[in-house]
């Protein structure tokens, strides 16, 4: 039975760590404790980490070697900070975050040792060139905090670990980013000030084109940011939304001819549909006799914009014509409107170019030919 008893003894000591305490002297070999830990000891390394403000006392090492510029150390702190994002601890990660501690974590992820010919400069973009701009106010300071925090995130798995972060890693930092979205998104949606001023300047046709484009350009975001929702929180988020008028400023971007403001309002309607068509078709019904926005959708398609907007548009434009994903009056009623009075301009293109549609030619085809045909003259 003592074999029993030789691998207790051995998981003891297995699980055993000893951490030297974050200072100068210590750098060297903290790095190598750290890259020798085994994974049953990841939680007693994590426990240790979350004891005594452990994380920020290695934030303010980075910066006393920093000073120093000892390749060595340095190097050693780029270890230090990458196994303690590979530890993949939620609560590990709070610290890492926090805004005391990310840029110099970020700092001492620029000393990769096998990119030490490279001048990495991860701090430079993220504190000069990335400048956040506040196209409408929020004023709550935890909500600016997480979109802040998902920005860095982003960055990190993008662009300063992508060739270290393994899977599990990649998944706990894309939750961490869930996670914020929903606070983020829940937080907005529920600010009827934010909406309210969104979106009456958004139908202000008087705004600088650049006003314009800002505002454009944080609807698609919001739209953007809602994709990752759950269903039942991107319905919520859509129908409150559209107590503002979603689509109400659409037409009047997708007219605008400004290839940006084209492009934002045809991907805003892209995003919809893929959410579900029907809550356009609903708003185009309800504005007739006028057919504001649907007018507008048919004439940047078929007279002239450019071919990233006309393919979203195309898009678009299939989704609302697809009869399997509506019910049956719908069906007859948002068909029966199209066919009437907008099938002539589908058409118009093909007839410009001298072709004439083949007979039985089927709503589905409609689209992808008003796509694919060169665009007609006024």
């Amino acid at each position: 039975g003592g074999g029993g008893l030789g691998g207790q003894d051995l998981n003891a000591h297995e699980g055993a760590v000893e951490l030297p305490a974050p200072e100068l002297r210590n750098v060297k070999a903290l790095a190598e404790t750290l890259s020798e830990i085994t994974f049953y000891q990841r939680p007693v390394v994590v426990n240790l980490i979350l004891q005594q403000d452990y994380v920020q006392q290695l934030a303010k090492l980075f910066n006393a070697v920093e000073d120093l510029q000892s390749t060595g150390e340095l190097h050693a702190m780029f270890h230090i900070f990458r196994t303690l994002v590979m530890l993949n601890d939620t609560t590990v990660f709070d610290q890492l975050l926090r805004d005391d501690v990310i840029m110099s974590m970020i700092g001492a992820l620029e000393y990769d040792p096998e990119l030490a010919s490279h001048d990495t400069r991860h701090r430079d973009f993220l504190q000069s060139t990335a400048v956040f701009k506040e196209v409408i106010p929020i004023r709550e300071k935890a909500i600016l905090a997480k979109i802040h925090q998902n920005f860095r995130v982003q960055y990190i798995k993008d662009v300063v670990l992508p060739r270290s972060l393994d899977d599990n890693t990649f998944a706990t930092l894309n939750s961490i980013m869930f996670m914020n979205n929903v606070a983020i998104l829940g937080h907005l949606q529920a600010d009827e000030e934010y909406l309210q001023a969104l979106f009456s300047e958004l139908t202000d046709e008087e705004q600088s084109l650049e006003r314009r484009r800002d505002l454009s350009r944080l609807l698609l975001e919001l739209c953007g940011l809602a994709r990752n929702l759950q269903i039942f929180n991107r319905a919520s988020f859509y129908r409150r939304l559209m107590e503002f008028g979603l689509f109400t400023p659409i037409a009047s971007l997708l007219l605008s001819e400004d290839p940006t403001l084209q492009l934002n309002a045809a991907e805003v309607l892209g995003a919809t549909c893929q959410h579900d068509p029907s809550m356009l078709r609903q708003f185009i019904l309800m504005e007739r006799p006028q057919h504001r926005t649907i007018a507008a959708l048919m004439h940047t398609l078929t007279v002239g914009s450019e071919a990233g907007v006309k393919a979203q548009l195309t898009e678009v434009l299939r989704a609302l014509l697809d009869p399997d994903s509506m019910e049956g009056l719908e069906q007859e009623d948002f068909l029966n409107f199209f066919y009437e009075n907008f099938v002539l301009s589908a058409l118009q293109p093909l007839e410009s170019a001298g072709t004439a549609p083949a007979d039985g030619m089927d709503v589905g085809g409609l689209a992808e030919a008003a796509d694919e045909a060169p665009g007609g003259g006024e």
